[in-house]
């Protein structure tokens, strides 16, 4: 006789705690749940899903949602497949992971090892709260929500080496104690108590995590908005965000709608690799729009918010930035508009860029620190057919090293 183990069973013990349920294929390999409420609550002794496990959720409509609880001692591993024509929340503060097999194709999908209170679900108010053994959620598989659907991934620690798609939709990565998750406004989260005593928890494989949030896959809302937030407590020694060299934070335009990334955290610092882009091809809507804020910044990513008018894209360290990397918010008819600020020191490396160029006129950079700005590498606003566009370069201390600044126009050169 054998026993299934964590990675090879199905969900097993489900109490329906409200809204009609009834379930079927339970010891199965294919488990149905058929909703017939436009909300309800499940608890569970254990939900993972196996590489050749199937539950499908059936919903009365895509505005219909069920929320999910783990309530015994073991994490969720999704290797096999998860569908549903509304939307699915999964709490489990044991620990969440999506495997390389996993397969997630919902109209809306949360995970999340914070908790959520019946009644604030039941009254839509996504309040999410890490009890003492919180750990975190990890991708590694494929999520994918309708067109307009949101994703919304939410632990004390969240990694991503997988792929995420939300086309038209907003995706929503969240570290912290406390999260308030609200997808009807642009600023898609509030983190009220930042990740703590973590130095105590290692995550489900016993690792101790180096960041509070680290995106090493793929991040893609089309002419969506996707938004990574941590909030880090003050003695907490280690990073908040970290896109790595092979992560890529996607927001491009898509049917007439730009996109927009935020990347924000307090305390810790913040490392940026890999593809950041909400560029634009649609001739009658700008590019996208990129915030990145933090304590410490160090940027060696490819920022891109190009197309028929170049985009903004917005750096701001509250210590140190080091940009390192390459921003780009070039346009057809104008070039975009570049800021890198900090509220202390700003370095840009030899082998930084910074161009926001334009067939018709150049766009803006603006390079400034309230202490000290070195400046190094390439600026460029340089118009082929127009007038150049604007360099600005403040702070109290301002040395020009190895910089390159570029104006020029073919009607009239720009300034700086």
């Amino acid at each position: 006789m054998t026993t299934a183990t964590f990675g090879d069973e199905m969900p097993t013990g489900p109490k329906v705690k409200s809204g009609l349920i009834s379930i079927s294929g339970t010891g199965t390999n294919h488990l149905k749940i058929n909703q017939n409420s436009s909300k309800s609550i499940i608890n569970w002794n254990s939900f993972s899903i196996h590489k050749k496990g199937q539950v499908d959720f059936k919903m009365p409509s895509a505005s219909a949602s069920s929320l999910n609880r783990v309530t015994g001692s073991t994490p969720s591993n999704i290797s096999g497949k998860l569908n549903s024509n509304g939307n699915v929340f999964l709490i489990n503060p044991n620990g969440i992971v999506i495997s390389k097999t996993g397969v997630i194709n919902t109209n809306s999908f949360t995970a999340s090892s914070l908790n959520l209170k019946n009644e604030d679900f039941l009254n839509d108010n996504y309040k999410f709260k890490a009890e003492p053994k919180s750990r975190n959620v990890e991708n590694k598989g494929e999520i994918t929500v309708n067109s307009k659907g949101n994703i919304a991934l939410l632990g004390r620690q969240v990694l991503n080496s997988g792929i995420v798609k939300a086309k038209l939709g907003k995706i929503a990565v969240g570290a912290g104690n406390s999260v308030t998750l609200n997808f009807a406004k642009n600023k898609m989260m509030n983190i009220i108590i930042p990740s703590q005593d973590l130095d105590k928890i290692s995550d489900i494989h016993g690792r101790t995590l180096r960041y509070l949030i680290s995106n090493e896959g793929e991040l893609r809302a089309q002419g969506g908005i996707i938004e990574l937030s941590a909030l880090a407590a003050n003695n907490l020694k280690m990073g908040t965000i970290n896109n790595a060299d092979t992560g890529s934070i996607i927001a491009t335009g898509y049917h007439r709608n730009s996109g927009k990334i935020t990347i924000s955290s307090q305390n810790g610092r913040q490392n940026l690799s890999g593809r950041i882009d909400v560029s634009n091809n649609d001739e009658k809507l700008p590019s996208g729009y990129v915030s990145i804020s933090g304590d410490n910044i160090y940027n060696k990513s490819r920022i891109s918010a190009n197309g028929m008018n170049g985009g903004k894209v917005k750096l701001l360290s509250k210590n140190l930035l080091i940009n390192d990397g390459q921003i780009e918010a070039n346009g057809i008819n104008k070039g975009g508009e570049i800021i890198v600020m900090s509220e202390d020191t700003l370095f840009s490396s030899v082998k930084s860029k910074l161009i926001a160029k334009g067939d018709g006129n150049g766009g803006s950079i603006k390079t400034s620190a309230k202490q000290i700005n070195l400046t190094s590498g390439l600026l460029s606003v340089d118009s082929r057919l127009g007038s150049g566009g604007l360099i600005d370069i403040e702070g109290k201390k301002v040395a020009l090293l190895n910089a390159n600044l570029s104006a020029k126009g073919n009607q009239m050169g720009g300034e700086y």
